[in-house]
């Protein structure tokens, strides 16, 4: 995956930060770096509607929520990772070499941290980005 800026002029949220450093380290796949922004006891859920989703409900645990996380970007190195807002937070989204929003992920935080990532892939719901 490889990053795209997004420069819109608003004042930054104060989490926004954090989600740029992970979107950064998830697309270098830096184990080191996705440690030190995740929490020890991080959950990493992915919605996929079904439709090829890696787990089977939520991954506790940073290890296996890294693990899970560079699993996902490895199957799409062709991607680019950029900041946009995810209900109202700073998020990601996560674009295929045809620019179709393929992934957008939310990233809940506690104590300067990543706590809870959320990443969407189910088609259905990642209609509206595409339009």
């Amino acid at each position: 995956m490889r990053r795209a800026s997004d420069e819109r002029g608003a004042p930054e949220h104060p989490h926004a930060a954090l989600v740029r450093a992970f979107g950064r380290a998830l697309e270098l796949r830096d184990i080191g770096a996705l440690a030190r922004l995740l929490t020890a006891d991080v959950t990493v859920v992915v919605d996929g509607g079904g439709t090829g989703s890696p787990t089977g409900g939520p991954v506790c645990g940073i290890g296996d929520g890294i693990a899970l996380l560079l699993r996902m970007a490895a199957a799409q190195p062709e991607c680019v990772i950029a900041e946009h807002p995810v209900n109202g937070h700073p998020g990601l989204a996560v674009r295929d070499e045809a620019a179709v929003v393929v992934a957008v992920i939310s990233v809940e935080v506690r104590r300067g941290r990543a706590c809870g990532i959320w990443v969407v892939t189910n088609p259905g719901k990642l209609a509206h980005w595409n339009r």
